[in-house]
């Protein structure tokens, strides 16, 4: 039987398929001058079809085509200048970001305030009063305990709200952005933290005409729109999207880092303001115009990081799996209470039916180390978030502290945070990871980096929390919130680490399912500890730091039981191929960002 034209047909089908993997040459379309955007070239389906298809041998065309991706993962210029210029990138995101933590976090204390100054109004009111305006905050008749009762029930129905819809709302839009894109769900969270805004503005300029209870309406559109928890959680998508999985820990920082410097940055730019000004709308103004600032960026002027051909390829998977696993595409289905939890089944996959053994083991491996890396992300988080304000109150008690000292070890402990996230983390990962430049970007799961820093951070909690606790005086509590903030470094490690054993079109799947167990641990862990607080604080107020040394010694614990270079593996058919043809339009992205990242 004579084999050369089979011999000749497959090196005929291999070649062409070089070709296209390799980009055009001289004289080819792109050459003439006419360019595709970045992440608009040819699907896999249009160029590769016709070279491969079920007369191609498979082995022969299997190990020819990953040398091939291999090359095609070492391309990394443009077609032209036009196409480099439309390259999503982190920087393009970050400092439209900016905008965005800034007015949120000045905006934090004048909302307090006005909801105390309302409150205090319609107390004095029924107090047969005669009241001109808002009373201020250091009104010696909105100090007293009646005020400041309702002024914390008003608050914690503010926190609640937000937090119950947003555990709806967070997993949606993180697995709608794996389809539809990044920015346009980014969009439409600002959008709903916009209209929140618009109602404090509105209650703020007309105190008489707006009732207190229109911030219960700005409430549950922040809650619908996600909070602050799906914004970080679609930005840290957009992020891997374009970082190779190496750098995604540097590249999280960055946006955590954001995230910490503008809690910092923005109360101190809005105590300037009204000290200047006076009046605290100026505030409320000025973070609406950053509000309608960064909604306009996102759709205008940043570049998408999902091409048209990746979010076609996730939403036919999606597909498939809701037809092969029956589930209802029903407005009511996904409306259902029920159903609440049912974002987290990306960390529970079965793998029982999975007949190859090796493979089995395998996935077992990834199934654990996403649950452990899901329960220590959650944990550090409430943790962080529940005990913030009861250690302020704490250090108020016990140590006689007053804004002044209150506000120094807030600003001191953000700006290690700052220092860690945008400084230690970038040159650590650097020393130990090396430039890795013009190599190609290989996942290769959690690495000793990773855990090291994961299970050091969650180390120093534990005896920083056990600091606090023996602290006598405010000068050692202070130097042990210091050093706690060097743990700050375990936030981006742990998610970039989650994005490292999902599959790409699973990113904001798992990252919205994050911010699922985020908004509950918002809801449930302050107001456990703060219950905590009020029945210890007459008899042994360190009981606080006792149930946070457990919690972080537990997650020290867990930590322990993390596997390094466990990775996940494309289970299509025709992953080989679209990743291949995906690397010569992602390969460049992922070049140049990294590129930043190591300077």
């Amino acid at each position: 039987m004579n084999s050369e034209p089979v011999v000749e047909d497959v090196y005929l089908a291999e070649s062409t398929a070089e070709q296209r993997i390799r980009g055009p040459g001289p004289g080819s379309r792109a050459d003439s001058g006419e360019s595709y955007d970045d992440g608009q070239s040819l699907s896999p389906t249009k160029t590769l079809a016709p070279e491969f298809n079920e007369n191609t041998p498979l082995i022969a065309s299997s190990n020819k085509f990953n040398a091939l991706r291999d090359d095609a993962q070492h391309t990394t210029k443009s077609s032209s200048p036009l196409e480099k210029e439309k390259k999503p990138s982190i920087w393009c995101l970050l400092p439209c970001l900016a905008m965005f933590t800034i007015s949120y976090g000045g905006a934090l204390v004048p909302k307090t305030n006005l909801v105390l100054s309302m409150i205090c109004s319609r107390y004095i009111t029924e107090s047969h009063s005669h009241l001109t305006g808002l009373p201020s905050a250091k009104n010696p008749q909105c100090r007293v305990p009646e005020v400041q009762s309702r002024t914390a029930t008003f608050m914690l129905l503010m926190t609640l709200i937000p937090g119950a819809l947003s555990a709806f709302a967070s997993p949606k839009y993180g697995a709608a952005s794996d389809s539809h894109g990044r920015l346009k769900m980014l969009a439409i969270v600002v959008f709903g933290t916009l209209l929140s805004e618009v109602m404090f503005l509105l209650v703020a300029s007309n105190p008489n005409v707006f009732h207190l209870n229109t911030l219960l309406i700005g409430a549950v559109f922040e809650g619908l729109s996600g909070t602050v928890t799906s914004v970080l959680a679609l930005s840290t998508s957009y992020a891997a999207d374009v970082i190779a999985p190496e750098r995604r820990n540097v590249a999280f920082g960055y946006f955590h880092g954001l995230f910490f410097g503008g809690l910092a940055l923005g109360p101190m730019l809005a105590g300037m303001m009204m000290k200047k000004t006076g009046d605290p709308l100026h505030v409320f103004y000025t973070s609406t115009v950053l509000y309608i600032a960064f909604f306009i960026c996102v759709v205008f002027l940043v570049p998408e990081s999902l091409s048209k051909e990746r979010q076609g390829e996730n939403r036919e998977k999606k597909r498939t799996s809701k037809v092969s696993s029956g589930e209802s595409e029903s407005i009511l289905h996904h409306l259902n209470p029920c159903k609440l939890f049912e974002p987290l089944s990306i960390f529970s996959q079965k793998v029982d039916h999975i007949p190859d053994l090796i493979h089995r083991k395998q996935a077992q491996k990834i199934k654990r180390n996403l649950l452990i890396l899901a329960a220590l992300d959650t944990v550090v988080f409430g943790v962080k978030m529940g005990s913030s304000s009861v250690i302020i109150i704490y250090a108020e008690y016990l140590f006689g502290w007053g804004n002044v000292e209150s506000s120094f070890f807030v600003s001191l402990v953000s700006s290690v945070r700052m220092v860690m996230l945008l400084g230690a983390l970038p040159i650590m990962t650097r020393l130990i990871r090396g430039p890795k430049r013009g190599e190609k970007h290989v996942n290769t799961g959690c690495d000793g980096l990773d855990v090291g820093v994961i299970r050091t951070s969650v180390f120093i909690d534990t005896l920083c929390y056990i600091a606090y606790a023996c602290s006598t005086t405010g000068v050692p509590f202070t130097i042990s919130g210091a050093i706690d903030a060097v743990g700050a470094m375990v936030s981006p490690t742990l998610q970039s680490s989650l994005t490292k054993h999902v599959q790409p079109n699973q990113t904001g799947q798992v990252l919205g399912a994050m911010g699922l167990l985020h908004s509950l641990s918002r809801v449930i862990v302050p107001i456990v500890f703060n219950l905590l607080y009020s029945k210890t604080v007459g008899t042994f107020p360190q009981a606080i730091f006792v149930a946070l040394v457990g919690f972080a010694g537990t997650s020290f614990c867990l930590s322990l039981f993390l596997k390094t270079h466990v990775l996940a593996h494309d289970t299509d058919d025709d992953s080989d191929i679209n990743h291949a043809e995906s690397a010569r339009r992602r390969v460049s992205n992922e070049s140049d960002e990294s590129t930043l990242l190591d300077e």
